[in-house]
């Protein structure tokens, strides 16, 4: 499928149709907007004489007025004016092929409208820049084959144009757009091409429509989509003889009948876009005698597609246009081949090869350099989010360092009031079970004097028969503080019942009964009793171990999990805090 060319790249006259000038027909058309639309308040006959020379082909004269404009500007010191005349000059040199000229005096167009505030900027400063982004874009396909750079250029003003409602301007600088994205074999400029063609429906505008319709039908074309291609051709082929950029219209549609077989019919298009390729910019000149070139090839007739072919090629090297001139020697190449002329078809290839070879470079350099540049500002902007980083990172630190200090500080001191205050605790608790123990020795003393009296004084029992868990409990608890069966080890339930003359189940009732506990920890309490009347006194020094086994303890777990519940700290704690008291007792005493 061959690539369209840009049918709005710079005009040329049909004096010399061996060198075909690449003035576009849109920047043109920019120019007859201008003149139809704009105030402008520089010298009007020098603009019109400007306008005049670019419409009859007369390049030199326009440059002339272009200059003159210039030195009015300059000499008024009017930024306006100046921006105006250097769009025009820039547009001058694209028309003569002078392409670095042309660059110069279009960025410096560019430049001056990038160092004002485009909110206030009036309606000739947005004219000129129109024109500076459309011939940079051009440029940019041109010179460089940077389609990359050409987009960027033609988004630019079709944002501003869209901004401000221009929608001529839009139409212009979106069908360059739709014809760069059709120089890489990119579909994605239909979404533009569609929004043309409905902008000049909604505007009923013919020249909106039928660059819309042109446009939109390349993009379809190129997507392989020939129904929907045909539909927007033929309405761009009804408007096409209104314009100048008719004939790659022309061609188009050509290449969309021989797709579909209708050969004869696809010739009298391509003639007529021959025909009409006076008025057409060189990049889609040149693409019409590809296409046309390339279909004689496939209808078989060499000869003619030879002569069309290297008619081409002429047109490519005098205007060092080079877009289609690698593909031009390809399809030469295989008209001679097919005709047996294989040393003439091989130098041709060559000749392919080696323009196709300097795109592909043009292309990795272009990829290189753009590389390198990011790379170059990613790793100036990582070197300065370095430094800020470690400054962040100094200043975090530091922070960080006095916030932990504070931290620590406070918790220290949270820690340090904890001690404190668990150190009363435990000393409180100490002496506590200590005074405890000490009145429960007295108590049991005194007990034991007046049980004894009792016994002298009468032989009843002290509880009336009928009470028999009463009895029981009681028989119990002297089971348990005289005879200290609990220092048992491995003491079951069943042994206690036989000791009392009852059976586990009952024993197991009274106990929770008349204390609310469970057989295990009754027995427990007694032994914890013990532990806390031996631990209450600071001249006690059995060892915790020998002291767990000797209360019938199973392990010495046991004894710290089951004293901990009870008293709130481990028997080794209780007894440091007692040795502590009574030492802080003595030297008192003392």
């Amino acid at each position: 499928m061959p690539k369209r060319g840009l049918t709005v790249l710079p005009v040329r006259s049909l004096r010399n149709q061996q060198c075909l000038r690449s003035l576009t027909v849109t920047v043109l058309l920019c120019l007859s907007v201008i003149y139809a639309h704009a105030q402008i308040s520089s010298d009007t006959l020098v603009t019109d004489g400007y306008i005049h020379s670019m419409q009859s082909g007369d390049y030199t004269g326009a440059l002339k007025s272009a200059v003159a404009l210039r030195s009015t500007a300059q000499m008024r010191q009017d930024l306006s004016l100046k921006m105006l005349a250097d769009s025009y000059i820039g547009q001058s040199y694209l028309a003569m092929d002078e392409y670095d000229s042309a660059y110069v005096y279009l960025s410096e167009s560019l430049s001056l409208w990038n160092g004002q505030d485009s909110l206030f900027s009036d309606e000739s400063e947005c004219q000129a820049v129109y024109a500076a982004l459309n011939g940079l874009g051009i440029y940019s396909i041109v010179r460089d084959m940077n389609y990359e750079k050409a987009v960027e250029y033609f988004l630019q003003g079709l944002k501003l144009a869209e901004e401000r409602s221009s929608y001529y301007h839009y139409a212009v600088l979106g069908s360059n757009l739709v014809y760069t994205f059709n120089l890489r074999q990119d579909t994605s400029g239909l979404a533009y091409a569609r929004e043309i063609y409905r902008y000049g429906r909604l505007a009923g505008n013919d020249y909106l429509v039928f660059t819309g319709s042109s446009t939109s039908a390349m993009m379809f074309y190129l997507k392989g989509d020939l129904d929907s291609a045909r539909r927007y051709a033929r309405e761009a082929v009804r408007l096409a003889d209104r314009y100048s950029d008719k004939a790659q219209v022309y061609a188009l549609y050509g290449d969309i009948l021989h797709d579909e077989g209708n050969d004869i019919e696809a010739e009298k298009y391509y003639v007529d876009a021959l025909g009409s390729s006076g008025t057409a910019s060189t990049t889609a000149a040149v693409s019409i005698y590809l296409s046309y070139g390339n279909f004689l090839l496939d209808c078989g007739r060499y000869n003619e597609a030879v002569g069309i072919l290297e008619r081409g090629v002429r047109i490519s090297d005098s205007t060092d246009n080079h877009i289609f001139l690698h593909r031009l020697y390809l399809a030469e190449s295989e008209a001679y081949s097919r005709q047996g002329e294989y040393r003439k078809a091989w130098e041709l290839f060559k000749l392919y090869h080696f323009n196709s070879q300097e795109v592909q470079d043009l292309q990795r350099e272009r990829t290189l350099n753009e590389l390198t540049r990011k790379y170059e500002k990613e790793k100036h902007e990582r070197q300065r989010q370095q430094s800020d980083l470690t400054i962040i990172r100094k200043n975090r630190t530091l922070l960080v360092s006095g916030f932990v200090i504070l931290l620590m500080l406070a918790v220290l001191g949270m820690v340090w009031m904890m001690y404190s205050h668990k150190n009363r605790l435990y000393a409180r608790i100490a002496r506590q079970y200590k005074e405890a123990t000490d009145k429960e020795k007295a108590q049991n003393r005194r007990i034991e004097e007046l049980e004894e009296k009792l016994k002298v004084l009468s032989h009843e029992p002290s509880r009336p028969l009928t009470d028999k868990s009463g009895e029981l409990f009681d028989r119990l608890g002297k089971l348990m503080r005289k005879d200290k069966v609990y220092k048992e080890k491995n003491l079951t339930r069943d042994k206690v019942a036989a000791l009392l003359g009852t059976n586990r189940t009952y024993l197991s009732q009274i106990i929770n009964e008349k204390t609310g506990m469970s057989f295990i920890y009754y027995i427990n309490s007694f032994r914890i009793e013990e532990a806390l009347e031996t631990l209450s006194d600071p001249d006690e020094d059995i060892p915790l171990k020998a002291l767990s086994q000797d209360l019938g303890f199973s392990s010495l777990t046991t004894f710290y999990t089951f004293f901990q519940k009870k008293v709130g700290m481990t028997p080794a704690k209780y007894r440091e805090e007692v040795r502590r008291i009574s030492n802080s007792t003595n030297c008192r005493t003392r």
